[in-house]
């Protein structure tokens, strides 16, 4: 009789847990995987009025950040400078395990955004993105049909 190691669906979900954002990064259309050395963690949350997107960014200069919205497809991408000092020439560093450089985050949301009204403010180092949903029939529009004579 073979034995079989059991394996504890826990230690799957933690592997599954490290492995996709890795696979994610090497797959995403447009982007050079050596681009981004860090992935800013994200929230999306869907409330009555409109979509919050929460992304954890310590140490990121607001003057960094560039968030755009084409189409349904909400773009963050931005840069953590290095907390490294010039003067700091030694690198006498023990450990180094923060990391820093560009970021780019892509999010299809719904259609019924109402691009006009976007907002985004940094609170302790967690950005909030507001993106509010657009009033009913806000997309519709009448199209009046003309006589040729």
């Amino acid at each position: 009789m073979s034995m079989i190691r059991y394996c504890q669906p826990s230690l799957l979900r933690e592997l599954q847990k490290e492995l996709f954002p890795l696979m994610t990064q090497l797959t995403e259309e447009n982007r050079n995987a050596g681009e981004t050395l860090w992935t800013p963690k994200v929230d999306i949350k869907e409330e009555a009025e409109e979509f919050v997107v929460y992304a954890d960014i310590p140490g990121v200069d607001p003057a960094n950040i560039d968030i755009s919205m084409e189409k349904n497809i909400l773009t963050v991408k931005g840069e953590r400078k290095t907390f490294h000092e010039e003067k700091d020439k030694e690198n006498n560093y023990y450990r180094l395990e923060r990391s820093f450089g560009k970021f780019y985050r892509e999010f299809t949301l719904p259609e019924s955004i109402d691009g006009s009204k976007i907002s985004a403010k940094v609170k302790h180092g967690v950005l909030a993105i507001h993106l509010p949903k657009a009033k009913e029939g806000k997309h519709q529009r009448k199209i009046m049909v003309q006589e040729e004579t």
